[in-house]
């Protein structure tokens, strides 16, 4: 931290995913983007499907997550198993909320 509490930017993009992390926001990238893919018609979830999994694949790939630095979480440096897991379900659940209140708004 720089002088007088405020993050330097070379600070702001370092990796704060753990490899475990990224490997399960890689899969369900892979996962919804591929299955917008093949959904039957262009509609609201289908877009919004591509848009999280795109953003899952990008935290994936660069192994940052603006999520994580906004809640100012890092499970690259948590060593505890069953924490880094707690956090990765509920980062993805926090990605994934918009995409399950649509289908369930589609379903009604």
């Amino acid at each position: 931290m720089k002088k007088g509490g405020t993050k330097s930017a070379s600070c702001m993009w370092q990796t704060n995913e753990a490899p475990i992390d990224r490997a399960v926001r890689f899969l369900i990238a892979e996962f919804l983007i591929l299955f917008a893919y093949f959904w039957l018609g262009l509609n609201t979830v289908t877009y919004l499907m591509y848009i999280i999994g795109t953003l899952l694949l990008i935290t994936s790939i660069t192994g940052y997550s603006w999520i994580y630095y906004f809640f100012n979480i890092n499970t690259f440096k948590i060593k505890n198993l069953a924490t880094q897991t707690l956090l990765i379900i509920v980062s993805i659940y926090i990605l994934l909320l918009p995409l399950l209140i649509v289908m369930m708004r589609a379903l009604i």
